[in-house]
């Protein structure tokens, strides 16, 4: 599933697909789609359909002002920022280089740490299935709130995506706070397991990673398949011992990072 595949549902013939989708969207907060749901709004004429798209529309203006982004989202669910946080530098790398200039060379670091690219993603995806989810939907009725509360950790263990509904439904109505944050959660869940999935069977995770580390300043614009040669050496460059020091410090701040 990726952003689009929830518009399907919101340009449906039938009123109430409609304002299942708007729900859902809400739900998920995917500030992707503002700028459709603003459309829909203003061309949609079931007043129940409006009244679920003004709601997820405001939700998602708020979570577009506080930064959110499904992306940003599912690259720290799946432990891909911290990993490329803890990535070597250009700089960072020509230490490393300069310390052990015998035995390695900047071509290699730059292309071991390119090959390695996708060994940044810590928690793989699951594929989405077609799992029998009938008796976890049915949990989802029942009185003790326990029993709800297993049924959507069970649902995100089936990761069929025809629960997505159903737990918009909890989100919106459950009398139990907690109850309806963990099924936003789980929808959200599901939802990131689906966009991973698909990004890691058509090969554009690769270029994900590639352009987020490049913004953090992890990979220079041209680092990619042919790395730059090692720079020379100036006579006032850092010697040795400096160059330790300098990436011990680096170290230092990225496990600081780490623990907040």
């Amino acid at each position: 599933m990726q952003p689009e595949h929830l518009l399907k549902g919101l340009a449906h013939k039938n009123p109430v697909a409609r304002r299942i989708a708007a729900h859902t969207i809400g739900t998920l907060d995917e500030v992707a789609l503002l700028p459709q749901m603003a459309r829909a709004f203003k061309s949609e004429a079931d007043s129940d359909v409006k009244a679920a798209i003004r709601w997820a529309g405001e939700r998602l203006k708020a979570a577009s002002s506080a930064g959110y982004s499904t992306m940003d989202a599912l690259f720290n669910y799946f432990g891909m920022n911290r990993a490329i946080e803890n990535m070597p530098t250009e700089k960072e790398l020509r230490l490393l280089q300069q310390l052990d200039a015998n035995n390695i060379s900047m071509a290699d670091l730059i292309n071991q740490r390119h090959r390695s690219m996708t060994d940044l993603i810590y928690q793989r995806p699951e594929q989405p299935t077609q799992a029998d989810i009938q008796r976890p939907l049915n949990a989802l009725r029942a009185d003790d709130r326990t029993a709800r509360s297993q049924a959507m950790a069970r649902l995100f263990e089936l990761k069929n995506m025809a629960a997505l509904p159903h737990l918009v439904n909890i989100f919106l109505h459950d009398p139990d706070p907690t109850l309806r944050e963990q099924a936003q959660n789980t929808a959200k869940y599901l939802y990131w397991h689906a966009i991973s999935w698909r990004m890691h069977q058509d090969g554009s995770i690769i270029a994900a990673l590639e352009a987020r580390a490049r913004a953090l300043g992890k990979l220079d614009a041209d680092d990619g398949d042919t790395p730059q040669a090692p720079a020379v050496k100036s006579p006032d460059e850092s010697s040795a011992a400096e160059a330790a020091e300098i990436l011990r410090r680096a170290q230092e701040a990225r496990a600081k990072r780490r623990k907040r």
